[in-house]
């Protein structure tokens, strides 16, 4: 069996200020190290469920080299940076693996569950798909469909877990914290990653049970905060203008939208 784990930090336990996700910043080891220790627990739940099995984790987090290596199980490879793939923070994923999981995951741009919430970069307002609200839940998610695997367990804040529970309820969640406006309030860390560790087993255990069902057609909309960031954007073949600030893309292959949100 293998298991593919995406890993953010936005949505990790406590997580409250930009200062604790930026590795130049001294409010930052901290939290990456609050990080690995969640793809861990994470991990050792995968094991429980499947004794032997192969885990690849992409560290999916700005430089893509947060996470301490040497604190999860043997069995598990680290993907490190980027490679320049359209799959970005789902880099590595096939339609080899058996399951997904993704950790610290955070809520969309445009919304309030998260002090943090974005959706990719922090310079796009918001991003919607068939008329949603996209976050990089969405879009990894219609990843994970795309090569025919299961999307088992999101972690991250509270009304990210939500979203996820109706998107798919049998999409397993743990909650990290809840925001509220500028503030989160989280239970203990070593509550969390307890909570992880038995979620994950369960996910694995029961990853039959999750749909796989692409959408047939990407009707997307980007707002970008800066207008001349929209009207670059348009020049993009298959794009166009819908305002000064909004760039759309319509597609029914979910690959050439990935590669627009590359490059634009």
């Amino acid at each position: 069996m293998k298991i593919f784990i995406s890993a953010d930090i936005e949505g990790t336990n406590g997580i409250a200020d930009w200062d604790e996700t930026f590795p130049d910043k001294p409010d930052y080891r901290p939290f990456a190290e609050r990080m690995t220790a969640e793809v861990g627990a994470v991990c050792a739940g995968v094991n429980e469920a499947a004794p032997g099995c192969a885990i690849l984790v992409k560290d999916a987090h700005e430089t893509g080299r947060n996470i301490d290596h040497a604190k999860l199980p043997e069995n598990a490879l680290l993907n490190r940076g980027w490679s320049g793939s359209p799959l970005s923070m789902m880099d590595c994923l096939d339609s080899s693996f058996d399951a997904a999981i993704f950790t610290g995951y955070h809520s969309p741009a445009g919304t309030g569950g998260s002090p943090l919430a974005h959706t990719m970069r922090t310079r796009l307002a918001w991003v919607r798909i068939n008329g949603a609200p996209a976050s990089e839940f969405l879009i990894n998610y219609y990843i994970s469909m795309y090569f025919g695997v299961p999307l088992v367990m999101v972690s991250g804040d509270a009304a990210l877990c939500a979203a996820v529970r109706q998107t798919d309820p049998n999409i397993k969640t743990v909650a990290a914290y809840q925001g509220t406006g500028m503030s989160v309030t989280s239970k203990h860390p070593r509550l969390t990653l307890q909570e992880l560790r038995e979620t994950a087993k369960a996910a694995v255990l029961d990853r039959k049970n999750v749909k796989i069902e692409l959408p047939r057609e990407f009707k997307t909309e980007i707002y970008f905060k800066e207008h001349s960031e929209a009207y670059r954007a348009a020049f993009f073949p298959g794009a166009h203008r819908i305002s000064d600030n909004i760039t759309g893309f319509d597609t029914a292959d979910y690959m050439r939208f990935l590669t627009f949100l590359l490059f634009v």
